[in-house]
């Protein structure tokens, strides 16, 4: 996590070395991650006057040697998303959204993105929406969805900025309707990541509602998508 928020040593990253100890450095040393070719602009300042002419690189690159299933930029802003909905859960305070108009847009898009975050995540058949209905609320699926429109689903989809940052105060007037947006594509999510996750909802579905009765909505001998 702290690599992709940019919170690890620069130097540490790029030689494993930093002139400051761990306790003045401003930045976190705890990291194996080494990329000796990072831009140094790009990573700690968010911008390169250099563009794509920087002989260093823009992007980080060694992903796959460090880490199980977060590999890419995509792969780890549904990591956020998935943090940020525990927090939500846990955190909000309805009375800090002062404007009505403001939580009914928030918890519209709170609905659509865990709507997204479990149809792409969780093991499904195709052209079905049952696993919304297992893992969500079902009388709020259906006022949101049905089989005609999955389809949807699968397309890019914009979601507040401010729902990417974890750290977040949800004692403040956090969310306004109309904020900016952040596009997120979640048919680039590689079949490893998606992989881990189908595992813990079907375990979420072992431990805790296949006891109440609920039944799989996928067959057992199907293949995991």
């Amino acid at each position: 996590m702290a690599l992709w928020d940019h919170r690890l040593c620069f130097y540490m990253i790029k030689d494993g070395k930093c002139t400051k100890p761990s306790g003045e450095c401003y930045h976190e040393h705890q990291s194996t991650y080494r990329q000796t070719n990072l831009c140094s602009f790009w990573y700690i300042n968010n911008a390169c006057k250099f563009g794509s002419k920087c002989k260093h690189s823009h992007h980080f690159e060694e992903v796959l040697k460090y880490h199980q299933f977060i590999r890419t930029e995509t792969e780890m802003n549904v990591y956020k998303l998935i943090r940020f909905i525990r927090n939500f859960a846990g955190h909000y305070i309805d009375s800090a959204i002062k404007d009505s108009n403001d939580q009914q847009d928030l918890y519209k898009n709170i609905i659509i993105v865990m709507v997204h975050l479990v149809h792409i995540l969780s093991p499904k058949q195709q052209s079905s929406i049952e696993h919304l209905n297992l893992f969500l609320e079902t009388t709020t699926i259906n006022q949101l969805i049905s089989e005609d429109l999955l389809v949807t689903l699968e397309k890019p989809y914009d979601i507040p900025e401010i729902f990417f940052d974890l750290g977040m105060n949800f004692n403040a007037y956090w969310y306004r309707q109309n904020a900016n947006k952040q596009c997120i594509d979640f048919n680039r999510l590689s079949s490893e990541f998606i992989s881990f996750f189908n595992n813990i909802f079907t375990e979420y579905y072992e431990g805790r509602l296949k006891s109440r009765g609920a039944k799989a909505p996928w067959c057992r001998n199907q293949k995991k998508t």
